[in-house]
């Protein structure tokens, strides 16, 4: 038994040279920053406790756009201090 490989595929079908595989580049639109009244809007609409899906369909963005933004800007403490606000505001009125 030798060790060195011996191709089974008969040379006369390797006519084609084997290329590597182009790589499938996909192109990204172009990249839409969040103003502060988007922002300000998603505050508001998390307040409420608007979903993430009803808020990127409302601000026509991707839901992982709406996570991403809330985590990059580190608005849970202004949605979680809003939120108490409104709590208080309710209970003051009853």
């Amino acid at each position: 038994m030798s060790l060195i490989f011996k191709p089974k595929i008969p040379a006369s079908f390797r006519t084609e040279e084997i290329k590597p595989k182009e790589e499938n580049k996909k192109c990204r639109g172009p990249q839409v920053y969040w103003s502060s009244y988007e922002l300000d809007k998603l505050v508001a609409l998390r307040v409420l406790g608007v979903s993430y899906l009803n808020c990127a369909k409302l601000l026509h963005r991707g839901q992982s756009a709406i996570v991403s933004a809330i985590a990059y800007n580190d608005l849970y403490g202004k949605i979680d201090s809003q939120r108490k606000e409104k709590i208080t505001q309710i209970m003051r009125a009853s």
